[in-house]
């Protein structure tokens, strides 16, 4: 169902702020993967500072300190203790969300493309982005030809081409998970395979 993100799903919860799924596992059991109804992963938010033992859930509700505010709550159910039920360590923890109100969709920018072109059938991409929405940059989403948009982190390295033409695209996502528009674009030739050479032997000759 995810390419890259949770594995072991434990809990999901839709928010409908920016019309995205939450997922929580035990792979990684740090992280949330952020998710849209298709189950195209956005990117994942690194829950490791609550140090969670088993996250079970995810819930969106007011904030309580300021209920005009929504956070994100997480159920940690802690260790199995079932010898000994009454020694319960489930925990909840309270996290901020990015805010609802951002719809400025972030920029992207290649800051290293392979030469065109290029004898190396592996090349590495780099590239890095920008968001002044409020929300921060929150990862970017890669194309390679015609393959689906999947996460991916700069530097990125592609995997083994064929000789010929493809295209690299690379987008940033922000916290509101908006997509910036106009993806980074690089298109160039793969030429990884050696000349042959000529035979200049010449024809033989033979003398009578």
């Amino acid at each position: 169902f995810l390419r890259g993100g949770v594995t072991a799903l434990e809990g999901i919860a839709f928010n409908p702020a920016n019309g995205l799924l939450y997922i929580c596992g035990q792979g990684p059991k740090t992280m949330v993967a952020v998710v849209t109804t298709d189950g195209t992963l956005l990117w994942m938010i690194d829950i490791s500072a609550a140090n969670p033992i088993n996250p079970s859930d995810i819930a969106f509700a007011p904030s309580t300190l300021n209920p005009a505010v929504t956070h994100m709550y997480i159920s940690d159910r802690g260790l199995d203790n079932d010898p000994y039920p009454e020694e319960n360590d489930g925990r909840v923890f309270e996290m901020t969300i990015p805010s609802s109100s951002d719809n400025t969709p972030p920029d992207t920018t290649l800051t290293a493309t392979p030469p065109d072109p290029d004898g190396d059938n592996t090349p590495t991409f780099s590239f890095t982005g920008s968001d002044s929405g409020g929300s921060g940059l929150a990862g970017f989403q890669c194309q390679l030809d015609a393959s689906g948009w999947f996460a991916c982190t700069s530097p990125y390295t592609t995997p083994a081409l064929a000789d010929g033409d493809h295209t690299f695209r690379v987008r940033a996502v922000d916290g509101a998970g908006n997509l910036d528009a106009t993806p980074a674009t690089h298109t160039w030739t793969v030429d990884a395979t050696p000349p042959v050479a000529a035979d200049d032997s010449g024809p033989a000759f033979t003398t009578g």
